[in-house]
């Protein structure tokens, strides 16, 4: 049965034809590009050989789990398919891990692999260097398996909206950040660097070790942490194949259960309740995702006029974290707007301003600690300054307290029309340029004001480069946030309830 489903997901007419095609030829493109690449660096030396090779390497059973992510519609090789067909569980997962090694996909990547074990005879045995191409073979076969059963799992669950949307956020943070430093930063000193720390423990490294085996590391120790994690990835892949065997066989119904999601995990209290409808609108709402992927990728080109006007690299490095946490948090200025369908369960529920403001303010200052905390380090590892990097997180801390305060109020005091629930989030309404939005720009400029004592004492503390300065500074920085953001949200939540009737025509106008 299994083959006759590999045949018929290739069929040209097959309901999945088209994207199996597509996958292939894909697959076909990266492989021959990957080969070349890895026959190129494994050939060279310094940070090519230390950094860019072993990451070239990870990256082939990485787009392998993704192609197996975006292909599990077309993936034939379920082992519930089999065992309702009266095989048993252990039979099914045998037999759907024995074809996973000769479907199209995995033939396909033996082709850098050839490549890998070549070049890898340059510097050791020939037996070697095919076992280890054959271990990094399995490997990406294995993450070829393990990316379809993902994708099954967020199809089941109905949340690939969701993971897509997690996943476009860190590609537009993590793009930014590279952006960044490849424009701005010595990436070539920081790439030696980075290549000399990789090589001291690289051999530890599954997969990546595989790269530059006999030159970098311990060869036993390379060929036994790749075997040592093949085997446990594949007993793990087979033993969730007999599972889900075992349990296509007793398939029980939900019995009419309701399934609260992410609201089941929410205390019982309207202001966790709204913080947990803004992340799901943050995952589910194209015009919310429009907006974070813009402050994402912000930063970088807002530092190229201080690049052009002779800002050396030294100061340029403190600017992104900053200039993210004052968008991020002055990003809730419009929240009523986009949530406006919610407003009127909040207004005819009797639901208090400031459980309103509080909550919708969460999600904003829990993912802007985190993810200004790890901007900071980043900071640190590049500048390797202690001193720097707090001053970046506590001034960060207050710009995005502050934008939090300031959005908290302005919000329900003077919200623009956007585009409505379910229509593209570039369709903005002409109005949106009116009065309302020229009032929560003054408010941006009000929101730096206030941290303006804070910015000037850091970059008192950053030339002096003494450490009583900086606590200094670093304490007028969080106590200016933290207050800025606590009488915001008390401000504003008793500016929405003083509104309700305003707000709710307002809302009808916007929606």
């Amino acid at each position: 049965m299994s083959w006759g489903s590999v045949a018929a997901a290739l069929r040209p007419r097959a309901q999945v034809g088209a994207a199996t095609f597509w996958m292939l030829l894909l697959t076909v493109v990266g492989s021959l590009a990957a080969g070349a690449l890895i026959y190129l660096g494994t050939a060279g030396s310094g940070a090519v050989a230390l950094l860019w090779t072993p990451l070239l390497v990870l990256l082939m059973p990485a787009a392998a789990f993704g192609l197996g992510v975006l292909g599990h519609p077309s993936d034939a090789l379920d082992a519930r398919r089999i065992a309702v067909h009266g095989r048993g569980a252990a039979r099914a997962a045998s037999t759907t891990f024995a074809l996973g090694f000769v479907q199209p996909t995995s033939l396909v990547a033996l082709v850098p692999y050839g490549v890998l074990g070549l070049a890898l005879q340059q510097r050791v045995d020939s037996g070697i260097a095919w076992l280890l191409a054959v271990v990094g073979w399995i490997g990406c076969v294995l993450a070829h398996r393990l990316g379809a059963r993902a994708g099954r799992a967020v199809s089941t669950r109905r949340t690939t909206r969701e993971v897509g949307a997690v996943f476009w956020y860190a590609v537009s943070l993590l793009g930014a950040t590279v952006a960044f430093a490849l424009l701005f930063l010595p990436w070539q000193e920081v790439a030696d660097e980075a290549a000399q720390l990789i090589a001291r423990g690289l051999d530890w490294v599954p997969g990546a070790s595989l790269a530059l085996a006999g030159s970098v590391g311990d060869l036993g120790t390379i060929v036994g942490v790749n075997v040592a994690v093949v085997v446990l990835v594949g007993l793990l892949e087979w033993l969730l194949s007999r599972r889900d065997a075992q349990r296509a066989m007793y398939v029980r119904g939900s019995g009419g259960r309701v399934n609260l999601g992410i609201f089941a995990s929410a205390p019982g209290s309207a202001t966790w309740s709204i913080a947990a409808r803004t992340w799901l609108a943050w995952l589910r709402d194209d015009r919310y995702r429009l907006t974070l992927i813009t402050i994402a990728i912000l930063p970088p080109l807002l530092v190229i006029p201080s690049w052009i006007a002779g800002v050396g690299a030294a100061e340029l490095v403190l600017l992104p974290v900053p200039i993210f946490a004052l968008l991020f948090g002055w990003a809730l200025h419009n929240d009523i707007a986009y949530d406006s369908t919610a407003l009127w369960l909040h207004v005819t529920g009797g639901l208090p301003g400031r459980a309103d403001r509080l909550g919708r303010a969460i999600p904003t200052l829990i993912t802007g600690v985190v993810l200004v905390l790890a901007g900071s380090a980043l900071v640190l590892w590049v500048t390797d300054d202690a001193l720097r990097a707090s001053l970046v997180a506590a001034g960060s801390l207050a710009l995005l307290g502050t934008g939090v305060g300031g959005s908290s109020i302005m919000s329900a005091v003077s919200p623009y029309p956007v585009a409505r629930p379910g229509e593209s989030p570039w369709s903005q309404p002409v109005s949106t340029w009116g009065g309302s939005f020229a009032v929560h720009g003054i408010s941006l400029l009000v929101e730096l004001a206030i941290c303006a004592p804070a910015i000037w004492l850091s970059v008192l503390a950053l030339l002096s480069g003494d450490w009583a300065d900086a606590l200094l500074a670093m304490g007028v920085a969080l106590g200016t946030g933290v207050l800025a953001c606590v009488a915001g949200i008390l401000i504003g939540g008793q500016v929405f309830t003083a509104r309700r009737t305003h707000l709710l025509n307002r809302a009808t106008l916007i929606d």
